[in-house]
């Protein structure tokens, strides 16, 4: 179930098709799909949790998956109020919204992200998505949705 694919998005030049399952963002060469270029741990500390994410129907949630125009960033979203734009170079920012219209960042380190003690699993951000002409993505969570540049 947490490997099944939620979202797929090709890079505008076609070359590379980024998809997103349960845990992680994987970057696949078209022209070569027998393994991904890369793969990005979305968050390791949800590892732990799934029997509890299994119990409160969460891991049937489906995350978007998006890459910006210049196929250099990829977009995806997580549980209390997360979002990560993850480089291609494989560096993943997370990135937390609140409503005090401040939002809060940190860099995830594979193989290094501490358990999370306290899970929202209302608080989502399930969509998002670049703008196809400018350097800016937008965010939906719950009602609101924010624009970032």
């Amino acid at each position: 179930m947490i490997s099944c694919y939620s979202s797929a998005d090709f890079t505008r030049n076609g070359k590379y098709m980024v998809t997103r399952d349960f845990l992680t963002v994987k970057v696949w060469d078209v022209c070569n799909a027998k393994k991904p270029v890369s793969s990005i741990m979305v968050h390791e500390g949800l590892k732990g949790k799934l029997c509890e994410m299994f119990e409160n129907d969460c891991i049937f949630d489906k995350f978007a998956v998006s890459a910006s125009g210049d196929g250099n960033t990829f977009f995806t979203g997580n549980y209390n109020n997360a979002f990560h734009l993850i480089d291609a170079d494989g560096t993943n920012t997370q990135y937390e919204l609140n409503f005090k219209k401040t939002t809060v960042s940190k860099q995830m380190v594979t193989g290094k992200c501490p358990p999370i003690p306290k899970m929202d699993y209302t608080r989502k951000v399930l969509a998002g998505d670049f703008s196809p002409k400018r350097n800016m993505v937008a965010v939906a969570s719950l009602n609101c949705f924010y624009i970032y540049s």
